[in-house]
């Protein structure tokens, strides 16, 4: 499923979800603190707007996703402090479903993007 959209404060959102993927045992909430990262810290505070991109896939035994978004612009200030609660709250929640067996990894890209991956087992729900 390929999707994209364009909000009027010039957010651009591409998504990437091999459904698969979706019957898999994740975390509950646990795209949500770091989309909301990605629109305050990365797109809402830059004129320009920006881009966040989302991509989830099965890989064998594994779930990979993948959240990418703009940086804000560097002649901007963020007006926001950042205490990083989001990224631990996530951490917490991998380590809380699956241990030491999921891995959640941030980069900056060329200091045009910053990266979210995360890498976690593709256990099957139990109903």
């Amino acid at each position: 499923m390929n999707t994209a959209l364009l909000f009027a404060v010039n957010l651009k959102l591409v998504t990437e979800i091999d459904r698969n993927a979706l019957k898999y045992l994740s975390p509950q909430l646990l795209l949500q603190p770091l989309i909301e990262n990605a629109i305050i810290h990365g797109v809402a505070n830059n004129e320009d707007g920006g881009d966040i991109e989302i991509k989830i896939k099965k890989e064998e035994s594994r779930i990979h996703i993948n959240i990418v978004n703009s940086l804000l612009n560097p002649s901007l200030k963020n007006e926001r402090e950042t205490s990083g609660l989001g990224l631990l709250a996530v951490q917490a929640s991998l380590e809380s479903v699956f241990g030491t067996k999921a891995m959640l990894k941030t980069e900056i890209i060329m200091d045009v993007y910053y990266q979210v991956n995360i890498t976690m087992p593709a256990e099957e729900m139990k109903l």
